[in-house]
């Protein structure tokens, strides 16, 4: 792909949004990023994806950077298998957080896919947070230093008599 000429500077409206895209593909393009050849990045890349591990505070969407690392590879010719992909994504879960997960995942022949294991990943977060929601919405707080009444016995005595 031939690089774009810079927009010459002009006094039109259609200028400032013309830089504004240079400097977008600009910022974009794989020489100018890594400041080297496209094979020196595919080596960078492919490295930081091989080490690549989910940070545990943050959601299982963070995943979405393996899916692009992905496709950067198989932009720049890299060919990834399925079970290569899944591996790393098996490889990155947080041990204290996704051990179990881990092991199942590692023995299951059923997802053989990143996307299928990207969402069966996705499912087991949403479901450990609700379990979490949950237990916290069981709480019962015990030693009350006053029992609940009703309405009826919020009105003052003096008017109790009245009625009567």
């Amino acid at each position: 792909m031939p690089d774009p000429v810079e927009p010459e500077h002009g006094q039109t409206a259609q200028y400032p949004r013309e830089l504004d895209a240079y400097n977008k593909w600009r910022d974009q393009d794989l020489s100018v990023a890594y400041g080297s050849t496209l094979a020196t990045r595919l080596r960078a890349l492919t490295l930081r994806f091989n080490q690549y591990v989910l940070d545990p505070k943050y959601s299982m969407i963070q995943h979405r950077t393996l899916k692009d690392m992905i496709r950067e590879l198989q932009n720049g010719g890299t060919e990834l298998s399925d079970e290569q992909q899944v591996l790393v994504v098996l490889r990155s879960l947080p041990e204290q957080t996704w051990g179990h997960v881990k092991l199942v995942l590692t023995h299951n022949e059923q997802i053989k896919t990143f996307d299928g294991i990207a969402n069966h990943l996705k499912l087991k977060a949403d479901r450990r947070k609700s379990e979490c929601a949950q237990q916290a919405a069981l709480v019962a707080h015990a030693g009350q230093r006053k029992p609940h009444k009703g309405k009826r016995w919020n009105k003052p005595t003096g008017a109790r008599q009245s009625q009567t």
